[in-house]
């Protein structure tokens, strides 16, 4: 009864800490920003900038930065940032340390004067508006360019514990979305474009990376990806995923559990099966797993797999303490005989 007791207090307390709290990103930060709608804008109405435009014109993007607090001046660093695809699947619009891929147009391609990033300083109560001029090129631009302005509040030092800084840092994203015909619709590029067993997280995994080769974003994608030996169908290990979403341009990563299990040496191969509306997408890659890079995984591991060398040696020890026991045990025995003729004589 203590025991059943118990438990029942454990999983009220394991229910109480994983209630949901409610909290927003903006709530303390002490500004807000706000998009300046303009030239080219599609929809008034929009919280964001979805601008059509025409080849060879400038369009300001601009936005409104205001301090709500009553005695502090505030430092951003105010900046263009173009939208990537996160590995669980979604569309970014903060600063990535991913790299576009090769051929893509961006918002900082587009802004006159290479002014991708200012710094504004905004007195206490006040506003100040921050624009980048986008200017469409000479020839006609495809697809989609996607992208955010980005705010960032200047952390200042607001504590000290043993000379280490406390800082609080806050920013806000205003999406800009840019086509010359949003009605044109441009099918994406999907490849696969590397697969590899590794680990990054402590379990090993086999990692396929996808990239978006196409001025297209889309969603609403249904992802199918598993494992195989080369030239065979049976599954070894697959995973399922919803909902995802592609930045254009972009790529992401897409992981396949392997059930703490390393592969064996040999060659394979990583499907992936991705769907969206009618569209459907079939890739495949082959990898190959050798013993250096199994040991390098294996050597991350949290748990790493036991070395067949070490196996050996501990089973040789075994068999050789074994020989030494029965060859005690025997030179005792014999020796014991000996005591008992000679006691017999």
């Amino acid at each position: 009864m203590k025991f059943i007791k118990g438990l029942g207090c454990f999983a009220i307390l394991l229910f109480t800490l994983f209630l949901p709290v409610n909290a927003h990103a903006e709530e303390g930060a002490g500004f807000t920003v706000t998009p300046v709608l303009g030239k080219g804008q599609t929809d008034p109405t929009a919280g964001y900038f979805s601008i059509k435009g025409e080849k060879n014109t400038s369009y300001p993007v601009t936005v409104a930065v205001q301090n709500l607090t009553e005695n502090e001046t505030q430092d951003f660093d105010v900046q263009l940032v173009q939208a990537t695809t996160s590995n669980n699947g979604h569309i970014d619009y903060t600063p990535s340390s991913k790299k576009m891929v090769a051929g893509g147009l961006s918002l900082k391609d587009l802004v006159e004067d290479k002014k991708a990033t200012q710094k504004v300083t905004v007195a206490a109560g006040q506003t100040k508006n921050i624009t980048f001029n986008l200017k469409l090129p000479q020839d006609n631009m495809k697809g989609t360019v996607l992208g955010s302005v980005y705010v960032r509040k200047v952390p200042q030092e607001t504590a000290k514990s043993k000379g280490v800084g406390v800082r609080n840092a806050f920013a806000m994203t205003i999406p800009v979305i840019l086509s010359e015909d949003f009605n044109k619709k441009i099918t994406p590029k999907l490849e696969l474009t590397n697969a590899q067993m590794k680990s990054d997280t402590g379990v090993p995994k086999v990692v396929g990376e996808v990239s978006n080769q196409a001025p297209s974003m889309f969603g609403q994608i249904k992802v199918d990806a598993w494992v195989t030996e080369k030239g065979k169908t049976d599954k070894l290990y697959q995973s399922q995923s919803e909902k995802y979403e592609m930045a254009p341009y972009s790529s992401f990563e897409y992981t396949i559990d392997t059930n703490n299990h390393l592969l064996k040496p040999g060659k394979y191969t990583y499907h992936m099966l991705m769907k969206s509306g009618d569209k459907s997408f079939d890739m495949a890659r082959d990898f190959t797993v050798d013993s250096k890079n199994r040991e390098t995984v294996n050597s991350k591991l949290l748990e790493g797999e036991k070395s067949n060398t070490n196996l050996w040696w501990l089973i040789a020890a075994g068999v050789g303490i074994s020989i030494i026991i029965f060859l005690v045990a025997f030179g005792l025995g014999k020796r014991k005989g000996n005591t008992d003729e000679n006691k017999d004589e």
